[in-house]
């Protein structure tokens, strides 16, 4: 086992919290912070007994065996302390952006057979969601494997998929897939209002 490996290490700041980059001496170890990003964010600007306790909390979130959530908490305790840069660019580098940012889900309650979209009438008249959504093989086949009642709306111009048709009573199951595959996209409601998808937490 070498040194990176060892269970040790886990328990040293061997990288700077706001950068992420190697940390080549024992003061930068002991904090968790490099002196570039100390001086770049704003950390010298606090008083001498906040920092000292801030030091604490920097040298724990930089630890390799601290978990995100914890990080991020410690974020939000550096920006009452007056750390407000350094906790800033903690949370950009810990919190990732959602692949589906910028994306938009719209929903449309129509009845099912509307502008003669649907290959089959066996539904008749009843009312259905109408779903646009972008091109994701993972929702299509989850879609097709859990929701009980739904079918493939049709473009009648040149007869290609144009959005999927699910049955109102499965609105359930079909939030649940949005949750799991286009969490942090926009969901345009058939009410024309516009929220953001949040993450399926489940597990």
């Amino acid at each position: 086992m070498n040194y990176e490996n060892a269970p040790s290490t886990a328990l040293l700041a061997t990288n700077c919290l706001a950068c992420n980059r190697p940390l080549r001496d024992a003061a930068s170890v002991e904090a968790g912070i490099g002196p570039v990003c100390r001086k770049k964010y704003g950390y010298g600007q606090i008083d001498e007994a906040t920092r000292v306790e801030a030091n604490v909390l920097i040298h724990e979130a930089a630890r390799a065996d601290t978990e995100v959530p914890r990080v991020l908490e410690i974020a939000t305790l550096l920006e009452s302390m007056g750390a407000s840069k350094l906790a800033d660019k903690v949370r950009t580098r810990f919190i990732k952006p959602s692949k589906n940012e910028g994306k938009t889900v719209t929903i449309e309650r129509l009845p099912f057979v509307f502008a003669e979209w649907s290959r089959s009438h066996v539904w008749g008249d009843e009312v259905a969601l109408h779903v646009w959504a972008p091109r994701n093989k993972e929702f299509n086949a989850d879609l097709k494997a859990t929701v009980s009642k739904y079918d493939r709306g049709v473009d009648t111009l040149n007869d290609k998929f144009n959005c999927w048709v699910v049955a109102s009573k499965c609105r359930v199951e079909l939030w649940r897939l949005l949750r799991r595959h286009f969490a942090g996209a926009t969901l345009v409601a058939p009410e024309g209002k516009s929220v953001t998808i949040p993450a399926d937490t489940r597990h």
